[in-house]
């Protein structure tokens, strides 16, 4: 009997031990599932929200046009790419190249005071939409 109490003291502890670390490995794994099914959700909440805010603007622009991109200077860099491609991907086939020297202009404003930036650049309002897009044409057009 005495044996016994030895050798289950001694193996107590690993089995205890494993029946821990399994549970901590378990429950990481689940909550990084859980963000990783949120990002991937979010990204996508932003394609469909974005894709259907350039729909109206989308109508107004005739077919193979080329369509100039501009954005706030002060985005964060992967913000301003992020939504340059998904302009891209919402106005296709439309092509959609940066820079406001083209027939058609879409500007991503980040803040209110910035939606004045086409007509410095000499572009007449088309369409205001939302979350700060807008589409501007240029003068002489």
């Amino acid at each position: 009997m005495m044996v016994l109490k030895k050798l289950l003291r001694k193996c107590v502890p690993y089995p205890v031990f494993a029946i821990v670390v399994l549970f901590a490995l378990y429950s990481n794994l689940r909550i990084i599932d859980k963000e990783a099914h949120r990002l991937q959700n979010s990204w996508r909440s932003d394609e469909v929200d974005y894709e259907a805010c350039l729909a109206p603007i989308k109508e107004l622009i005739p077919e193979g046009a080329t369509v100039g991109y501009v954005t706030d200077e002060r985005m964060d860099p992967l913000v301003k790419s992020k939504y340059l491609f998904l302009t891209r991907y919402a106005l296709s086939p439309l092509l959609v190249v940066k820079g406001g020297d083209h027939p058609f202009v879409i500007a991503k404003h980040y803040k209110i005071d910035d939606r004045t930036q086409g007509k410095g650049m000499g572009l007449v309002l088309v369409k205001d939409s939302c979350d700060g897009v807008q589409l501007y044409r240029g003068e002489g057009e």
